[in-house]
């Protein structure tokens, strides 16, 4: 997620969604974007848990994905204003729990039409 959401059309995305309060029709066709990429991500977020059996999150997995979801994007904004990437990088480890990154393969190539 973090090499999608960090990239400059990623970015881009953000600092429109930002504008966009000012824009009702443009909030409005945003929203409706927006809420297809977040049944795609809880989608995925279902296939890690399916993975994982230990996993006790349930009913609580759009919030999980949710906070995770903005939790990156702020990250991805810090990145380009404290131009100090690789500080941000320990953050999204942090996030992650996992050593691996925490998104990669298909699911990164699916993500990247949208930025």
């Amino acid at each position: 997620m973090w090499a999608v959401i960090s990239r400059p059309s990623a970015i881009a995305v953000m600092e429109i969604m930002l504008a966009a309060r000012s824009e009702p029709d443009l909030a409005a066709r945003l929203r409706e974007a927006q809420q297809k990429i977040d049944v795609e991500a809880h989608a995925w977020v279902l296939e890690r848990l399916r993975e994982r059996p230990r996993s006790k999150i349930g009913r609580t997995v759009k919030r999980y994905n949710r906070l995770f979801v903005a939790a990156v994007r702020g990250l991805a904004l810090e990145a380009v204003f404290t131009q100090n990437r690789a500080e941000v990088e320990k953050s999204i480890a942090v996030l992650s729990g996992d050593p691996a990154p925490p998104l990669s393969g298909s699911r990164h190539k699916a993500l990247s039409r949208y930025f």
